[in-house]
């Protein structure tokens, strides 16, 4: 079963737009995460344009290390981006390259980190 992608559609900011778009794919099996911002060239320089991919994607470099890892990178070619309406100031979301070339996440092997919710005690833990 092909993966199938995000929805179109606007978003009031980037974080609404991600928490949205993060829901549907964590229904489908994978996770979009961000991969860079672009900014205007204008003054003050602000993000026009912020680019997301699957967490699937690039590729894997492995190191000479002394503990093995391992990693879920197989240049998955999905690509989305949000664009900034600058008349309204919400958010277009739209996908580039649809397709995926990896299956769904397995949950008996571990979820994304993007799909992990952690309480705040979990979060004070982990940074105190």
């Amino acid at each position: 079963m092909p993966l199938r992608p995000p929805p179109w559609g606007r978003h009031a900011s980037i974080e609404d737009g991600m928490k949205s778009i993060n829901a549907w794919a964590k229904q489908e099996g994978y996770a979009i995460v961000r991969h860079r911002n672009k900014m205007d060239k204008r003054t003050p320089p602000q993000v026009r344009k912020v680019l997301v991919h699957c967490d699937c994607a690039g590729v894997y470099t492995p190191a000479n290390r002394k503990k093995k890892t391992r990693s879920k990178k197989c240049d998955c070619p999905m690509k989305a981006c949000f664009t900034r309406d600058l008349q309204l100031g919400d958010w277009f979301f739209e996908v580039e390259v649809s397709g995926h070339n990896h299956h769904p996440f397995d949950p008996d092997e571990g979820t994304p980190a993007v799909h992990r919710d952690l309480d705040e005690d979990t979060i004070r833990t982990i940074y105190n």
